[in-house]
């Protein structure tokens, strides 16, 4: 990761407002979707049945094998999505405080340490912030194979090309 400079913060905040969670939701100026590797949301019957793994540790741990093979292909769509989006443009971390609202910017500019978070995120072990400037879109980790889609209204035109490189990764955007 790199530090990046006040200026690029003040610009970053300036297009997207304040990056911390509560501040978007109750923005009016963004679109909330998700971006699931499931195509609808999941009732509760849904997560149910020895045939389904949700969880990472579940997955590893199960002794069905037919389960643990739908996660890691699930997992793995997941991870190259977010690989083809670092190898189409750019993408800064949001790192939050432990305390308070502020937020850390950095610029990811190791692939390595890129792919160890996001595999931290899609394994709920951390919930990932990422910022992409090229598409006015913060992505936040979140639970069950479905993360959080944060997208500026004012660009929501610029999403489409996002919305393909999900579909091209097997992924699907819910309302």
């Amino acid at each position: 990761m790199r530090a990046i400079d006040r200026k690029e913060i003040e610009k970053i905040y300036k297009i997207m407002g304040m990056l911390d969670r509560e501040s978007l939701e109750k923005s009016k100026k963004y679109i909330i979707k998700s971006i699931s590797v499931f195509d609808h949301w999941l009732l509760e019957e849904g997560y149910c049945g020895d045939d389904k793994a949700f969880f990472y540790q579940e997955a590893l741990e199960t002794t069905n094998t037919s389960a643990a093979k739908q996660y890691f292909a699930h997992h793995d769509n997941l991870l190259k999505f977010y690989l083809d989006l670092y190898n189409k443009t750019k993408i800064y971390g949001i790192l939050s405080a432990e305390y308070g609202p502020s937020n850390v910017i950095v610029e990811y500019d190791n692939i390595k340490e890129y792919e160890a978070h996001v595999l931290l995120s899609i394994r709920e072990q951390l919930l990932l912030k990422i910022y992409i400037p090229e598409f006015f879109t913060i992505i936040r980790g979140n639970y069950d194979l479905t993360h959080l889609l944060y997208i500026l209204k004012s660009k929501i035109k610029i999403a489409e090309v996002f919305y393909a490189i999900a579909r091209s990764n097997s992924l699907f955007i819910l309302d």
